[in-house]
Parts: C-alpha cells; sequence; structure tokens
C-alpha cells in the first residue's frame, strides 16, 4: 500500500492536471511529442490511459488496463506482469506516440479533418498564452496572454503597443491599412505579404481592445468610407464638423470646401487643403519622423558604413518622441551613435527647419506653410486671419 501510494505521488508531480485519480483508479492523458507536423497539426488529442490497482499492488498485478486513442486504436499495452510499474507503461505508449506518421492517422484525419485542425489551434494557442514572448514594437517581454499576434503568427504586439498603433492609425489614416473585410491589416507586413492583425469583431473586443473610443472612432472611419465608396460623398474630416457632403456625380476636384464649416481639405490625404503642394509634402507628425529617422541614418553612412554624429541635427524632434509602431527609433539611434553625443543632440534638437517655413496660427497654433501671395493668412482649421511674418492676428 506504501508503495503505491509513492507512486502515485511521483506521477503526480510529473504529470500534474494529466492525471486524475479516482479511489482505486487513475486516468491518465498521453499527449503526442510530434518532432514533425502531421498534415500541418503540431498537436493531437491524448491517448486516455486508465488503470486500476489491486487491492495488494505492486506485489499484485494491476486489477485492468485500458488504452484509448480516436486516432489510432492499435496502441499496445506493455509491461512486465512481474514488475508492473504505471510510469513504465505510461512512457511505453508515450514512444509509441511520437512515432506516429501521417499513414497512421490518415483515415481519421479525413473523416475528422476540422476538429483536428480546431483542437491543434485551441493547443497551439494554450501554449502560447503561458510562455513568454517579445512584443514587436517595444521589445518588452510578455506572456502570450497579454500579447496579440497577428493572423500569420509571425508578429506580437503587447496591447499598450496595440492601442497606440490604432490611435495613431485612427488620426492618420494614410498609416493604417485595412483588408477588404475592414480587417485591421499587421504593421509590419512586407510587400506582396499582406496579413491580418485584428478581425473588425476583435477590435470590438474589450479583452483585446480596452479603449472603447478606438473603435467608435473606427466605426465613425468606416462609415465615412462607405459613404465615399457608395456614392460621391466624401465626411469633413474636421472633429468638430463631420458634415456630409454631397457631391455631383462628375465631382473630381482634389480638393473639396465643406458647406457647414466652410473649411477646404484634400480628397486624398483627408487633411486641410495644400493647394499645390502633393500630400507627401504635408505628411503627418508620424510619417514626417519615419521618414526623416530612415533618411538622416541612410544618408549619413559613408562609404565603410560609418556614420557621422553630426548628421543628428537633421532629426528634428527628441527622442520621447520617436515612438512609431514598426520604426525603433531609439535602438536604431544608440547603435549608430554613441550614447551621451546622442542624447545631447536630441535634447538641443528643435523644430527650427520647419519653424522657418511655417508660422503658428495665433488662434489655434497650427503650423501654416505659406507658398505664395501676400503675407495675410487665412488658417483653414479655424479661419482666423494673421500675418505670415509677424504671427499677429490681422483685423480688417
Amino acid at each position: 500500500m506504501e508503495a503505491r501510494e509513492e507512486e502515485i505521488e511521483v506521477l503526480t508531480s510529473i504529470l500534474e492536471d494529466r492525471l486524475k485519480i479516482d479511489g482505486d483508479k487513475l486516468r491518465i492523458q498521453v499527449f503526442p511529442e510530434i518532432e514533425e507536423k502531421l498534415f500541418g497539426l503540431e498537436y493531437l488529442p491524448p491517448a486516455i490511459l486508465t488503470v486500476e490497482f489491486s487491492e495488494n499492488y505492486p506485489k499484485e498485478p494491476l486489477k485492468a488496463v485500458n488504452v484509448r486513442c480516436v486516432y489510432k486504436a492499435d496502441l499496445k499495452i506493455e509491461y512486465d506482469d512481474d514488475e508492473q510499474i504505471v510510469w513504465q507503461i505510461y512512457n511505453n505508449l508515450l514512444d509509441q506516440l511520437s512515432e506516429l506518421k501521417e499513414a497512421d492517422i490518415e483515415d481519421h484525419f479525413k473523416k475528422h479533418r476540422l476538429a483536428l485542425q480546431n483542437y491543434n489551434s485551441q493547443a497551439e494557442k494554450r501554449e502560447f498564452d503561458k510562455s513568454s514572448h517579445e512584443c514587436h514594437i517595444c521589445y518588452g517581454e510578455f506572456y502570450g496572454l497579454n500579447l496579440v499576434r497577428c493572423k500569420k503568427k509571425t508578429c506580437n504586439f503587447c496591447k499598450t503597443c496595440l492601442e497606440n498603433f490604432l490611435d495613431i492609425g485612427l488620426k492618420e489614416f494614410l498609416t493604417f491599412k485595412l483588408s477588404p473585410d475592414n480587417d485591421v491589416l499587421c504593421p509590419l507586413t512586407t510587400k506582396g505579404d499582406d496579413h491580418v492583425l485584428i478581425t473588425i469583431s476583435e477590435f470590438q473586443d474589450e479583452k483585446i481592445v480596452k479603449n472603447k473610443n478606438l473603435f467608435k472612432r473606427f466605426n465613425e472611419l468606416l462609415f465615412e468610407r462607405s459613404i465615399s465608396k457608395d456614392f460621391n460623398n466624401e465626411v469633413c474630416p474636421f472633429e468638430n464638423c463631420k458634415a456630409i457632403i454631397c457631391l455631383p456625380k462628375n465631382e473630381l476636384s482634389p480638393e473639396i470646401q465643406c458647406p457647414e464649416c466652410e473649411s477646404y481639405f484634400c480628397r486624398a490625404c483627408r487633411k486641410a487643403g495644400h493647394g499645390s503642394l502633393n500630400c507627401e509634402d504635408v505628411m503627418s507628425r508620424p510619417q514626417m519622423l519615419k521618414f526623416l529617422i530612415n533618411k538622416a541614418l541612410e544618408d549619413s553612412k559613408s562609404s565603410t558604413g560609418a556614420i557621422d554624429g553630426e548628421d543628428l541635427d537633421k532629426i528634428l524632434t527628441k527622442i520621447e518622441n520617436l515612438k512609431i509602431p514598426g520604426v525603433d527609433a531609439y535602438n536604431k539611434m544608440m547603435q549608430a551613435f554613441e550614447k551621451e553625443n546622442l542624447e545631447w543632440k536630441l535634447e538641443t534638437s528643435s523644430m527650427q527647419a520647419i519653424k522657418e517655413i511655417t508660422t503658428k496660427c495665433p488662434e489655434c497654433f497650427t503650423p501654416i506653410e505659406r507658398n505664395g501671395g501676400c503675407l495675410h493668412m487665412i488658417c483653414l482649421i479655424c479661419g482666423c486671419d494673421f500675418w505670415f511674418n509677424t504671427g499677429e492676428r490681422a483685423y480688417f
């Protein structure tokens, strides 16, 4: 009796939740350890080993030993009657299951393909959730339970970085890509390899995206897209307006004026009207930062691949503002330049280059660029009149 209790204690410590005890009966789950995927499956349901102890085990043989495996019915229970140890029986079954070939499960797979694929998917997720992985934006370590994976299962994002990515994408739609089904595409896709990060239903799930306001804004964006697609209509992009603008069917102007707020905006980039300037010339702040980082690093490389520290002057913002999904600006800079020099340069750098070609509106402080004409300016955001050379209000 004492030997039996010791064996059960050892089995419990090794098998943990794979072992269930019911009086004199043990029920053990035997999971195959598959080295090469079978029909694309990495995980298969466990075989069930049931043993019933005799009263004087191990001096007397086991009262009953049975195994049930739905995809391989001919598993053999092999042991020596003189030395029946449950652990040996378990290991023998494990060895048999680990040697499975596709031919062994082919008939069962054909009949129950979807059930096996569903089991494989759930088992893979359980393993992912309880192990540690890296976020591909902030490079922090998190349990899989606290990460969101793209559908291709190649990229992981912590929920904070995911919400930051969605927030930036909704503010500046040029950085935000959707599939034809309006699912959010992974920001780290390569050309020709677009794949989904989260579906529209997952976007609405608070367990994945806690900030409800993000989905509300996403809904508005989808509404704008549907209005523009189904009719020759537009939705004013400015937050304090959002009026629906009904246009003539033959209206193809790149810029239109909202009849409600009287603001001009570009139909292509959804920003304030920018006249003869290209959309690329009025890139959003995140886009501009991404462009500047990559360009400064590329331009500063010499023929030997070295980087000149003086080229840091091309970077127009401080390090804390360089947090852009898909661009690890901080580590890129640290690899390229000495730490002290980098921190000093970034701390003392400013938006001087932008200030030289723009003047802030005295009402809403939006930087306004003058591309010709007189010095009298009208802010397209708030309608304020001001002088470009002084930044002071203009009264008429």
